[in-house]
């Protein structure tokens, strides 16, 4: 859920955050590889979240929204193993 630079995100695990597009270090509730995120806005529809744990970036997703706004391309990279995985979310 966004509304204008702030984005909050949740799911059915628990995971919780509510982060600015500030580039700033914001708690995560509820995960257990991460424990803070920073966001950025890149242009119009992408976003990049960096994931850290104890300050330590542990992975990079960017996620972009496609120009009829009814799927989300996430890319991300695992900073410890090096493993990049690409998913689709479509809006319902």
């Amino acid at each position: 859920k966004s509304s204008g630079d702030e984005l909050s995100m949740s799911d059915p695990t628990g995971e919780s955050y509510t982060a600015k597009l500030d580039g700033k270090d914001y708690a995560v509730k509820g995960a257990y590889d991460y424990n803070s995120v920073s966001l950025k806005r890149i242009d119009d529809r992408t976003i990049e979240e960096t994931d850290k744990r104890d300050g330590k970036i542990v992975g990079v997703a960017k996620m972009t929204v496609s120009p009829d706004g009814k799927k989300m391309t996430s890319v991300y990279t695992d900073k410890l193993t090096g493993e990049t995985g690409t998913f689709t979310s479509e809006k319902q």
